[in-house]
């Protein structure tokens, strides 16, 4: 299921307005998914830069106490492709200044970082290194967060050298999809 959610334009969708979208899918995909042909006994959340963003939160921040994740269905796993994973390193030149002064005061809410735990759905990430939009360093310091929580989250960080082979630039930056390590992450879906 593709999610149509809403990303924040000022006044328009203000957050949470994308994480109520793709909760919304998935309790649609719970409820409904079988009428229509599609297995519901296991969901993944998947995205790509702020669908991975939304992806890891939607899944992370079921079990959370935080009013707006309050009553999310639970998924059995999220693949984030690229994502933001804490807003708390972002800065305004990054949004534009108009949005900067809000994103302070929501940063922590809005964090897939701040939620990981080991009761948490397993969890796979990828990422480019050398990602000029979203440094790699939000998908390092995710890995880090969810080790030391006791989460599982598997890391697959597109390099030059990818599974000891040479791997072409243009996977390495923002869209690393073209670099995965296949095998892993059938591995992965596999395995939930």
């Amino acid at each position: 299921v593709s999610v149509n959610y809403r990303l924040n334009r000022g006044d328009l969708a203000p957050w949470p307005a994308a994480v109520d979208d793709v909760a919304a899918a998935v309790a649609w995909v719970r409820g409904h998914g079988a009428e229509v042909g599609l297995g519901t006994t296991r969901i993944v959340t998947a995205g790509h830069s702020a669908g991975g963003t939304l992806a890891t939160l939607v899944a992370l921040a079921a079990n959370s106490d935080d009013p707006v994740y309050a009553g999310s269905d639970a998924v059995d796993g999220w693949i984030d492709i690229a994502g933001i994973n804490d807003f708390s390193t972002v800065h305004g030149g990054f949004w534009g200044s108009r949005w900067s002064a809000e994103l302070d005061q929501l940063s922590a809410r809005m964090s897939p970082i701040r939620f990981v735990d080991a009761q948490d759905p397993p969890g796979y990430v990828i990422h480019g290194d050398d990602d000029g939009l979203v440094p790699a360093s939000h998908s390092l310091a995710l890995k880090d967060e969810a080790d030391r929580r006791g989460a599982r989250v598997s890391l697959d960080v597109v390099d030059a050298w990818s599974d000891r082979a040479w791997m072409p630039d243009r996977f390495r930056n923002h869209v690393p999809t073209g670099g995965v390590n296949v095998d892993a992450l059938n591995r992965f879906l596999d395995g939930i």
